[in-house]
């Protein structure tokens, strides 16, 4: 990505909405990211690590 388009909030204003969308299914949201930086970004909105193959980060709903 370009320099001039990084730190405007879209990409936490896209992940937001998806979870928004997402939650209400109460299915966990399972993802998988390949950086420090991509796993500092999930852990801020609320997403934790967890060790399972192909996926690195989960939030789980419902309970």
């Amino acid at each position: 990505m370009r320099p001039a388009y990084r730190r405007l909030g879209v990409a936490r204003a896209l992940a937001t909405r998806v979870i928004a969308v997402a939650l209400p299914l109460g299915r966990p949201i399972v993802l998988y990211t390949q950086t420090a930086a991509g796993s500092a970004f999930w852990e801020t909105l609320g997403i934790v690590q967890i060790e399972r193959e192909n996926a690195t980060h989960m939030l789980v709903v419902g309970s």
